[in-house]
């Protein structure tokens, strides 16, 4: 099992190390359009930062490639975008001073494919649950109730 469940810590995850997102898919981005006629954004924002920690930036992109994309558009260009990440990600560390001389492509691939089917499975439960009208009925259902209850105020006693 611990080949396919590989918790992030700053050990496990070498030199690329970081601050992720944690729950990093379109359900968390704002985009910005130029116009009301284009469907081509030209900015983003990243909301709910609450699940963020130390980890490999694999998790985020394979969880947002996992959650918002479709299947066909993994199969065929899953490693032009692993790899236009890595080598944007590498140059600008570069820029910054930072050099991975010791990490290469095939040490991001072997991280990748330690990483692939945890979050292949995430992403297939979290998108099965958010398309499930039942799942999604009794959570709307579930937060009725919560609005109808009376509210709690902390610190005052009648």
């Amino acid at each position: 099992m611990s080949e396919v469940i590989l918790v992030d810590t700053l050990e496990s995850s070498g030199p690329l190390a970081c601050v992720v997102h944690g729950d990093y898919w379109n359900n968390n981005m704002l985009f910005k359009y130029a116009d009301g006629l284009t469907n081509i954004p030209v900015s983003l924002r990243m909301l709910d930062f609450q699940l963020s920690r130390i980890g490999h930036p694999l998790s985020d992109v394979l969880y947002f490639l996992y959650t918002s994309t479709l299947p066909e558009m993994r199969q065929k260009y899953m490693l032009v975008l692993l790899r236009y990440y890595f080598d944007t990600l590498t140059t600008d560390l570069r820029l910054l001073g930072i050099s991975l001389d010791d990490y290469s492509w095939q040490d991001f691939l072997a991280d990748y494919k330690r990483r692939s089917l945890m979050w292949m499975f995430m992403g297939t439960m979290v998108v099965s649950m958010t398309q499930n009208k039942k799942v999604v009925t009794s959570l709307k259902d579930l937060d009725a109730e919560e609005q109808l209850k009376e509210p709690k105020l902390q610190g005052i006693t009648t």
